[in-house]
């Protein structure tokens, strides 16, 4: 492509750089940059793709609306001052899950199921299960031990 000459110019407030086929910016020993005063916007009508070694992206306020996301790699590592996820499922299945909390509130509004192969609580100070109606079976043993037991 070989500009020749430019004769008039439409509209001064707007620069248009238009060919047909595909178009490749490239420098040779350097870096390329873009840069605007105001906004700079990537549109693919078929897609966008960066392809990089390293990704690195910098802003006051970041957002991302998509309708599905994927996410593919072997670690997250995330430091924030506070998550908030809102959604109607949340799902997690991984062989280990460890959370680390100094205070603790869950409220479920209907019913909670454990499905364990053992389930060990301990309480350092007290431990409190109340209910109107509250039952403890065991197959085979339900022990009871302390130095006091009050019942009834």
């Amino acid at each position: 492509m070989y500009l020749i000459a430019v004769v008039e110019q439409a509209d001064p407030q707007q620069s248009q750089l238009e060919t047909t086929g595909d178009v490749v910016l490239r420098s040779r020993s350097g870096s390329v940059s873009l840069e605007s005063t105001k906004d700079v916007r990537l549109a693919g009508q078929q897609a966008v793709t960066v392809e990089t070694a390293s990704l690195a992206l910098q802003a006051k306020e970041a957002s991302f609306v998509a309708e599905k996301m994927k996410y593919l790699g072997t670690e997250v590592t995330a430091t924030v001052g506070s998550t908030r996820v809102v959604g109607k499922v949340y799902e997690a299945i991984m062989d280990r899950l460890s959370f680390l909390s100094r205070v603790t509130f869950r409220a479920v509004e209907e019913v909670e199921h454990v499905r364990a192969g053992s389930l060990d609580y301990r309480a350092d100070k007290s431990a409190r299960i109340h209910a109107s109606y509250t039952m403890m079976t065991g197959e085979k043993l339900v022990k009871v031990d302390a130095k006091q037991i009050h019942m009834g």
